[in-house]
């Protein structure tokens, strides 16, 4: 029996946050590079969204929120 790997929510945030390190992002082009679930996935962004890290501008196109200074390894 084969079991998908599950990210717990603090990893599905760090993947996110990675994946718009390089600047904005359809949510086709987010869910292609975390490979995360799509429904962990829009929730992840609106909790983000929601603390204020990134933003939707629209389309479900998304970005880093302009004020942050994060560093991605």
């Amino acid at each position: 029996m084969m079991t998908k790997n599950t990210l717990l929510p603090y990893d599905s945030m760090q993947h996110t946050i990675k994946a718009l390190s390089d600047g904005i992002e359809e949510i086709d082009a987010i869910q292609a590079k975390t490979q995360i679930e799509m429904n962990i996935l829009l929730a992840t962004l609106l909790e983000l969204e929601l603390t204020g890290t990134l933003e939707n501008i629209g389309g479900q196109i998304y970005r880093l929120a302009a004020e942050l200074d994060i560093t991605v390894h």
